[in-house]
């Protein structure tokens, strides 16, 4: 019979990384530390009750953790009492002993470990983000990183583990270990949510060798549920957000008040939620609402008519102006909007490709401030990413056959270039492995047969004239895929085309330049097929 098992608190949580989080689960939490304890005579002194939340906290909230902590904590009490009658009180002293004690250090880092092994991803990103813990911790101060030094250290230092992970599942995966108490958001940033979560990690030199020795392991690549596209509801009506279920959870159902401009292609699934009318349910609680705010006046006048932060459906709110109400010039008076409005709601600003154009020769003039990250900026261009693989498997859903067959699935990438609307036309319900496969040749002859039929389907926006589109082809055909974001080949290939970064921005943006393992680039291939 294991320790646990004998244990006089009781039968622990068999899987760790499930934390009390709610204010409820936290009194449960508490209660497990205490009740049992007083049934045996042991007790928080008058005034240091306290010292429960202080397990609590060292044990991150996980029920498991909080039982091999109690054990040990048990132990030294009984060793203390000896002969004499209870009760006992538990003090401070008796926390900092069992804190110091070895063996409990090497069983949490033993079953914490175990944990993150379940997705090698999450312990790359653990394991990461505790180096950076204790590098800036020598300074004095810890920021951790943003999503995007995330995904440039994981792809550094386990690149094998992320090879078929697409950019947007970088959110998901941290998502998830946002829920498992692992990680927390501090604005735009990243961080261990405990400096104890380093610890059961180890020190910086067990850090360090893992991360090495994780570099070597072989990669066992694992679904990423925050990929999945959640359909909206009205009454009878189904309309799919483009945006992964994992961006919905970090970013809608959570406001910090920073604005979101939304961009995409024809293609995208953004047009499809640009112009519904009513208020459509979005994910557990949140209700999305797209109306004609010409004037960041009328935004914060709309936002504020909003009830507050209650509970149920309606407790989050976002709210998105349609493509063609706002103003580029006003962005940063919608972002003041924005940041008023926080505790009603999330303010967005959808831009389809005109408007996407525009903004992008904006950013090239130098009018538009926008570096991304920075910690004064509240307003963020958010591009629909591409669906991946992950997110058309969920969408498969029951259609076991094509979803689980690989070469169906990338069939159906193939043929949509990743674009969410055209991927959920494809996906019908009786679709089987060889319609998938054939996909492909009837996208050549539907979707891209020629370069002008291609960009209507996408929406190119006129202004886009002939000589632009030729240098834009030049730029595309310059590079390889696979080739790095950040190179002398990038930008070369510029300059010779003559594209401008804000013109690379907008590429990105209608889906034409993608980005691929390993911070690369890719063209998809039934567009790049055309480019010669």
């Amino acid at each position: 019979m294991s320790t646990e098992e004998n244990s006089p608190l009781g039968k622990a949580e068999t899987i760790a990384l499930e934390p009390y989080s709610s204010p409820d689960d936290i009194q449960r939490g508490i209660e497990l530390v205490t009740k049992p304890l007083a049934a045996l005579g042991f007790f928080f002194a008058k005034g240091s009750e306290d010292l429960s939340l202080r397990i609590l906290s060292v044990c991150n909230f996980y029920p498991a953790f909080i039982q091999l902590y109690c054990d040990t904590l048990l132990q030294r009490l009984y060793n203390i009492r000896q002969d004499h009658k209870p009760p006992t009180f538990i003090t401070a002293k008796d926390l900092d002993a069992v804190e110091r004690d070895g063996n409990l250090l090497t069983e949490l880092q033993r079953k914490f470990e175990l944990n993150l092994n379940l997705d090698k991803r999450y312990k790359a990103i653990a394991l990461i983000l505790a180096d950076v813990y204790y590098a800036e911790s020598d300074s004095g101060q810890y920021n951790g990183l943003t999503m995007s030094q995330i995904r440039e250290y994981c792809e550094l230092y386990a690149g094998a583990h992320f090879a078929k992970t697409g950019p947007g599942a970088y959110e998901a995966l941290v998502d998830e270990m946002r829920k498992l108490n692992v990680l927390e958001r501090v604005g735009s940033r990243y961080v261990l949510r405990n400096p104890n979560i380093a610890m059961m990690m180890g020190d910086r030199e067990r850090i360090t060798h893992q991360i090495d020795e994780l570099a070597r392991e072989t990669p066992e690549q694992a679904r990423s549920h925050g990929e999945r596209r959640i359909p909206m509801r009205h009454g009878t009506d189904r309309v799919i957000f483009p945006m992964p279920a994992a961006w919905v959870r970090t970013n809608v159902e959570v406001s910090d008040g920073e604005l979101f401009i939304l961009v995409g292609n024809k293609l995208s699934g953004l047009p499809e939620i640009s112009n519904i009318t009513g208020d459509w349910v979005l994910g557990h609680e949140c209700l999305y609402t797209v109306k004609p705010l010409s004037t960041p006046q009328n935004a914060a006048s709309f936002l504020r008519k909003l009830p507050g932060t209650t509970s149920g459906i309606g407790a989050k709110r976002l709210v998105a102006a349609s493509a063609h109400s706002w103003k580029i010039a006003q962005i940063s008076e919608y972002a003041g909007a924005a940041l008023k409005g926080l505790s009603r709601g999330r303010l967005a600003l959808i831009a389809l490709p005109d408007k996407a154009y525009e903004l992008s020769k904006e950013l090239d003039k130098g009018l538009l401030e926008h570096a991304a990250g920075a910690a004064h900026q509240r307003w963020r261009i958010v591009p629909i990413p591409p669906w991946t693989d992950d997110a058309v498997h969920f969408h498969l859903d029951e259609n076991i056959a094509v979803s689980g067959n690989a070469d169906a699935c990338q069939a159906l990438l193939h043929a949509s270039c990743g674009f969410g609307a055209e991927l959920a036309r494809l996906c019908s319900t009786r679709l089987t492995v060889e319609d998938a496969k054939a996909l492909v040749l009837s996208a050549e002859r539907t979707l891209a047969p020629d370069l002008a039929t291609f960009y209507g389907n996408i929406g190119m926006p006129d202004a886009v004239d002939a000589p632009m589109r030729s240098r834009i082809e030049t730029f595309l055909q310059y590079l390889d895929d696979g080739t790095e974001r950040k190179s002398a080949i990038v930008e070369e290939a510029m300059l010779m085309a003559e594209v401008t970064p804000g013109l690379v921005q907008f590429l990105m943006w209608m889906g034409l330049l993608q980005e691929g393992p390993g911070n690369t680039w890719r063209v998809p291939a039934l567009f790049r097929r055309l480019l010669r």
